[in-house]
């Protein structure tokens, strides 16, 4: 093969290459599922917090909500700054205790939730039970 081949041959490599990295990362990018600023935090205790996390420098929860079941069993989320200990709406979090996080998409009901908390406090008002979708510890 020529020196003019060779050329021809690694121009066209390369613009291939170029094309389907372009192509692909315009498929990924009409495929990704839009991702909301809270996550959800589940501890080795079976606490499971939701929120903003900050993972820099320390684990932090801020717009932080908890967790609970009722006395009928069935789960609900309470701000963290409702709950009887007094606690303000922001949670440290020790790194060895955190099992797995998530974040929530922008669709999920629980996001939307925590985005306009007066809507879920009306709706947990007037259906306290059903005011947050079932989750399990």
């Amino acid at each position: 093969m020529s020196k003019k081949n060779i050329i021809i041959l690694a121009v066209v490599v390369v613009l291939v290459g170029a094309l389907g990295i372009w192509l692909g990362l315009n498929f990924k990018s009409s495929q990704e599922v839009q991702l909301s600023p809270y996550s959800m935090v589940y501890l080795a205790t079976g606490d499971v917090y939701f929120g903003k996390l900050d993972m820099f420098p320390w684990p932090t929860i801020t717009n932080a909500w908890a967790l609970q079941k009722n006395a009928s069993g069935q789960p609900s989320i309470v701000p963290l700054k409702n709950l009887p200990y007094g606690l303000n709406d922001e949670i440290k979090i020790n790194p060895k205790e955190i099992v797995w996080w998530s974040r929530l998409t922008a669709d999920s009901q629980f996001a939307q939730a925590l985005a306009n908390p007066s809507a879920l406090n009306s709706a947990s008002q007037s259906a306290p039970t059903s005011s947050a979708p079932a989750a399990s510890k």
